[in-house]
C-alpha cells in the first residue's frame, strides 16, 4: 500500500502506545495484539480472502499496519485532515473505540484536537461510572491521552509539522508586548503556546477573529481601538476582558500571575 506521510508518522507514535499482546478478561475488545482485536483481525482476513488466524501468533507488524490504514485511518476520515494533530486524535480514537464512535465524538468536539482530549477524558470517566470493572483501564486511558498531547507537541518541536501561524507572537512568548502581559514561567510553556495558537487559529477559521492591518484602519479607528505597533511592526490592540474569546480566557487569563 501507499501510505500517507501523516499516517506513517502517527502510526510510529501509536505503536508505542498500543504495545503487544493482551487478553484481559475485563477488556471488552477481547484478545488484542498491536491494538488489533481478534474480531478485527478476522474481519480483515475475510475481507481480503485470507485464511483466519490467531491475532496472537499470526498478526505481523506489516499486516497490522495495513489494517490500521484501511480500517481505521481511512475509515475514520483521518486522512482528510491537514493538521496531523487532528488526524492523530481521530485515528487514535478509531483504534481505541471504533471509527463510528470516533467520528461522532470528533464532530461533537468541533473537530478540535484539544476539545477532543477533554471529551475523551469525560467519555472514559462515564465508562467507569457505569461499569466498575473498567476502572482497571482508567489510568491507561488517561496515560494514552497524555501521550497524544506529548506527541502532538513533539511533532511541532521536531519540525515534522509547522503550522502557518507558528511564528505569530502569543502571551506565552517572552517579549510579547500586547496589552495583556506575557505569562510568567509556568510548566509546559511550549505546550500552552501550541494550544493557544491552535485554538486561536480555529477561531480565525470560524470567523471569530478578523485579521486587521494598518491598511484597513483609519486614524480614528486606531485611536479608538488603542492601536499601537509591536517591535516587529505588526499591529496589536489593547484589549479588555470583554474583548476576549472563551478560548483566550481559558488558555491565558486563568494563568496570569
Amino acid at each position: 500500500m501507499n501510505y500517507d506521510k501523516n499516517f506513517e508518522k502517527i502510526l510510529e507514535l501509536l505503536f508505542g502506545i498500543e504495545g503487544g499482546y493482551s487478553d484481559n478478561p475485563n477488556d471488552r475488545g477481547g484478545k488484542t495484539n498491536l491494538g488489533v482485536t481478534q474480531d478485527t483481525f478476522n474481519a480483515w482476513r475475510k475481507k481480503n480472502n485470507l485464511p483466519l488466524g490467531s491475532v496472537k501468533t499470526d498478526l505481523t507488524t506489516d499486516e497490522a499496519k495495513d489494517i490500521y490504514y484501511d480500517m481505521y485511518w481511512k475509515e475514520s476520515g483521518a486522512d482528510t485532515y491537514a493538521d496531523p494533530r487532528d488526524a492523530m486524535i481521530l485515528f487514535d480514537m478509531a483504534v481505541n473505540s471504533g471509527p463510528a464512535t470516533a467520528k461522532k465524538m470528533f464532530n461533537k468536539s468541533g473537530n478540535n484536537f484539544y476539545t477532543m482530549l477533554d471529551n475523551r477524558r469525560k467519555y472514559y470517566d462515564d465508562i467507569v461510572k457505569h461499569d466498575a470493572s473498567q476502572a482497571v483501564f482508567k489510568d491507561g486511558w488517561n496515560n494514552r491521552l497524555n501521550n497524544l498531547e506529548n506527541n502532538a507537541n513533539k511533532m511541532i518541536s521536531d519540525g515534522f509539522y509547522r503550522p502557518s501561524y507558528y511564528d505569530e507572537l502569543t502571551p506565552f512568548d517572552k517579549g510579547y508586548n500586547g496589552n495583556l502581559n506575557p505569562v510568567e514561567e509556568i510548566p509546559n510553556r511550549d505546550f500552552k503556546r501550541n494550544k493557544y495558537q491552535y485554538n486561536r487559529n480555529k477561531a480565525k477559521e470560524a470567523g471569530y477573529i478578523k485579521n486587521i492591518t494598518t491598511d484597513n484602519l483609519s486614524s480614528d479607528m486606531k485611536s479608538q481601538t488603542g492601536y499601537n505597533l509591536a517591535q516587529n511592526n505588526e499591529p496589536y490592540f489593547k484589549r479588555s476582558l470583554n474583548d476576549l474569546a472563551p478560548w483566550e480566557i481559558d488558555e491565558f487569563l486563568k494563568r496570569l500571575i
